[in-house]
C-alpha cells in the first residue's frame, strides 16, 4: 500500500472514529454509504474471487474506527455484506441455489 493511500485510510478512520463517538447518527449515515458501496463491489466481483474478501475489508476498516464504531455497526455490516456476497455468488453458480422463500405456516 502506498504511503498516500495509507494516510487517506488513517484520516478516514480518524474521521469516522470521531463521528462514532460524538455523532452516532451521522456516523450511521456515513457508514451506511460505505456499506452500500462495498455491497455494489461485492455484486460486481461475484464471478471472480473476492466477493467475500470485501466483507473482511469492511470489517477491518470498521475495527480501525474504534470500539464505539464496532458496537454501533459491526453486526449489521457483517450480516449485510455476507448476505450480499452469498446472493451474488449463488446467482453466478446457480440462480436456484439462493432463493428467498416465505416461512411455511404451520
Amino acid at each position: 500500500m502506498s504511503r498516500a493511500r495509507s494516510r487517506r485510510i488513517h484520516a478516514r478512520q480518524r474521521y469516522l472514529r470521531d463521528l462514532a463517538e460524538h455523532n452516532p447518527a451521522l456516523f450511521h449515515d456515513e457508514w451506511g454509504r460505505r456499506v452500500e458501496s462495498w455491497a455494489d463491489r461485492t455484486r460486481r466481483r461475484a464471478n471472480r474471487h473476492g466477493a467475500f474478501a470485501t466483507v473482511e475489508t469492511a470489517m477491518s476498516e470498521l475495527r480501525g474506527c474504534g470500539t464505539q464504531a464496532i458496537e454501533l455497526e459491526a453486526a449489521d455490516t457483517e450480516r449485510i455484506l455476507t448476505e450480499t456476497a452469498t446472493q451474488a455468488v449463488a446467482r453466478v453458480v446457480n440462480p436456484d441455489l439462493y432463493v428467498l422463500r416465505p416461512k411455511a405456516r404451520g
